[in-house]
């Protein structure tokens, strides 16, 4: 599931290295702005994760 995310993500390290900088600066109100936006993106790209497996599971048989 990790790797089959990291295909379809083009700014993940920046996108986690921002929420640790909320987290570093104690700043939680963003750090929650932040996290729930993070997880909506997560939840809308569920049928695309789902999809790129099953594409990739495909093509070994």
């Amino acid at each position: 599931m990790r790797h089959a995310k990291q295909a379809l993500l083009n700014d993940a390290h920046d996108e986690l290295a921002a929420l640790y900088a909320c987290w570093a600066a104690r700043d939680l109100t963003s750090l929650k702005a932040g996290l729930r936006d993070y997880h909506r993106r997560r939840v809308v790209m569920a049928p695309k994760i789902v999809s790129h497996l099953r594409q990739k599971l495909a093509a070994l048989h």
